[in-house]
């Protein structure tokens, strides 16, 4: 049956959230975030919710591509399992892979069954949001069974003679991580950023006559899906650089270069068009940009030493601890923030291996 696979699974999910919080110091923080977590739960955010229309139809739509996502990652899981593990014989069994397919559903079936319940309480309505929400459930994972997925190691495309030494090159490389691992990322790049402007341009032109609420969305979306599309990095690669020598700033300085060209091309766009409101989305998108930069300077400094499953799980830990404490008591976010960006220099600043 799953049971080998799913062990498997289990101790290495045990092992990552072990080494992601193996210090006092990590686990403490997780204990303070779950507490003001449940607080806020308790007293802000459930009592500030509206109630919602009787059939729930929102909560199927987010149900549905909830399960295709989910589905179409254990079948990669699967497939790799199958390819590249030891327990390929027990992958390839079809009685195994239909359980440990369907054992992969129970967490997210958890999730759901929370809101369902959340739902029914608010609506008065028992039965229409479960219905809703499992057809649209039903209906994600079947389409998610029928598309043909597979595992497939990712090889860089850039070419070996690329490869150089300097600062020059080791932000070609990091560039080239956040720009889908392109031969040229310098170019792909400023391709980018150049679009992201020119979309910026032409919306806040074509929204200047609409609502206040349309005009600021037409000047953050294009930046958003930029920083969303290039927001990532490689921790096996980012977190050689504190072992190679460089320091925490350099690091921040080559994650940050492209939030900060994408924050100049669409601040010149805006200023360009000069909307009605365009001083408060210019403010808008200053916060944005800063936000990601934060965000990716965070991963950069917990990268050594700790794979991607590790990273994202501490930086998203630690972006619900700030909303929560934003949400609790605002100016406390803004002593928190250089806080921890200060403990993340000093983690990455004591790995340094060559001291420049």
């Amino acid at each position: 049956m799953a049971a080998p696979l799913l062990k498997y699974d289990l101790l290495l999910a045990r092992r990552s959230f072990a080494d992601a919080f193996a210090t006092g110091r990590d686990r403490l923080l997780l204990v303070l975030v779950v507490a003001f977590l449940l607080l806020w739960l308790r007293d802000s955010a459930l009592r500030a919710v509206p109630p919602l229309p009787p059939k729930a139809a929102m909560l199927g739509v987010l149900a549905g591509p909830a399960a295709f996502g989910w589905t179409r990652a254990a079948k990669r899981r699967l497939a790799w399992f199958r390819e590249t593990s030891v327990l390929a014989p027990d992958a390839l069994a079809a009685r195994a892979s239909l359980a440990y397919l369907a054992c992969a559903q129970l967490p997210l079936l958890a999730v759901l069954t929370v809101a369902i319940l959340f739902l029914s309480d608010r609506t008065g309505d028992p039965f229409r949001p479960g219905a809703v929400a499992f057809l649209f459930y039903g209906l994600g994972v079947a389409l998610a069974m029928a598309r043909k997925d597979g595992w497939k190691a990712r090889t860089p495309r850039r070419r070996p003679s690329q490869a150089a030494e300097g600062d020059a090159s080791t932000f070609r490389i990091v560039l080239a991580r956040q720009t889908f691992d392109a031969v040229r990322p310098f170019r792909i790049a400023a391709l980018l950023v150049a679009a992201a402007a020119l979309a910026t341009l032409g919306l806040t032109w074509l929204a200047a006559p609409q609502s206040p609420a349309v005009r600021f969305a037409a000047a953050l979306v294009p930046s958003s899906a930029l920083l969303v599309a290039t927001g990532r990095n490689a921790p096996q690669v980012v977190g050689l650089l504190a072992f190679a020598g460089y320091r925490a700033r350099a690091v921040a300085a080559f994650v940050c270069a492209l939030p900060a060209a994408s924050l100049a091309g669409a601040s010149t766009a805006l200023l360009l068009v000069r909307p009605e409101g365009w001083v408060g989305m210019l403010g808008a998108l200053l916060l944005l940009h800063l936000f990601a930069a934060l965000v990716a300077t965070a991963r950069a400094w917990l990268s050594p030493g700790r794979s991607a499953r590790q990273v994202d799980s501490r930086v998203q830990l630690e972006l619900l601890g700030l909303l929560v404490i934003a949400g609790v008591f605002a100016p406390l976010a803004l002593l928190v923030v250089p806080w921890r960006l200060w403990l993340l220099h000093r983690h990455f600043s004591k790995l340094l291996w060559i001291q420049t």
